[in-house]
């Protein structure tokens, strides 16, 4: 299942509980983003690269992310954030940064309406272990938001 969001909004973990856009939302409104893999771009020279990053086993995982709500000339919107950290050794060939992957384990935290204390939180968002994940460089297919399919994770000749 491959899904796109555009424009997808980035949080860094770093600077959850300080950022006006993100404090309220680390707080209250947690959510998880269910997903089979994602995409990075590793620059090389002028070119990107892109990665395709998924479990070995095709299982689904869950990204941790913040949800809000507005309205705005009387239409309600609803917008999600993606949650990012320090890379792990896998990643960090090709980015700095990674979306927080949220252990099965703690998921009930994560999602926890009655738990809003920063410094507990922030344990939460540390780079994933990398056990299980795995990196496939991947055509330039994926690089244009109009294709979709299974053609956006086979594998770079």
């Amino acid at each position: 299942l491959v899904i796109r969001f555009t424009p997808v909004l980035v949080a860094r973990a770093e600077t959850l509980a300080e950022k006006p856009s993100f404090k309220e939302a680390f707080a209250k409104r947690r959510c998880l983003i269910p997903v089979d893999g994602f995409y990075e771009w590793k620059r090389e020279g002028e070119a990107k690269i892109p990665h395709y990053f998924s479990m070995k086993d095709r299982r689904m995982f869950a990204l941790a992310g913040l949800w809000d709500s507005y309205e705005k000339d009387k239409k309600r919107f609803e917008t999600f954030a993606i949650v990012t950290t320090a890379a792990n050794p896998l990643m960090a060939p090709v980015h700095d940064r990674m979306p927080v992957i949220v252990d099965r384990d703690d998921i009930p935290v994560w999602l926890d309406p009655g738990l809003s204390d920063f410094e507990v939180l922030k344990r939460y968002l540390r780079p994933y272990d990398g056990e299980g994940l795995q990196a496939t460089p991947v055509s330039t297919y994926v690089s244009n938001s109009q294709n979709e399919g299974p053609d956006c994770i086979q594998a770079a000749n």
